[in-house]
């Protein structure tokens, strides 16, 4: 662990400037409540972070969760539970890893299915 008042390495995905400065104040929460993260875990927040922004939530929906998770003094963070509904309509928005290699009829089949 660093030392105080040295600059923490970050390593994992990144983030836009309010996000990357709400993740500090986590890791400061943490060190506060002396539960201090290891740079491993650090990474591992980040990891966590980068896949909930990508599949179900909004950047500032995750910046809601981390000023929660703050002010309540939890160790991690804890998303907000969605609907069968809510979870099927933010899938369906973001494009799948699976699509590239689809062939065309098979886009038009899962455009048709998803998006009309």
């Amino acid at each position: 662990m660093p030392k105080k008042n040295q600059p923490i390495l970050f390593e994992g995905p990144t983030f836009s400037h309010a996000l990357e400065r709400l993740i500090e104040e986590f890791i400061e929460h943490r060190t506060e409540v002396k539960k201090p993260m290891t740079p491993r875990a650090i990474k591992m927040f980040r990891e966590l972070i980068a896949n909930t922004l990508k599949d179900l939530y909004t950047e500032d929906e995750v910046a809601k969760m981390i000023t929660n998770a703050i002010i309540q003094r939890w160790l991690t963070i804890w998303p907000k539970p969605l609907s069968h509904q809510e979870k099927r309509a933010r899938w369906c928005q973001t494009p799948h890893l699976f699509y590239d290699y689809l062939t065309e009829q098979e886009r038009e089949t899962y455009n048709n299915l998803f998006f009309s």
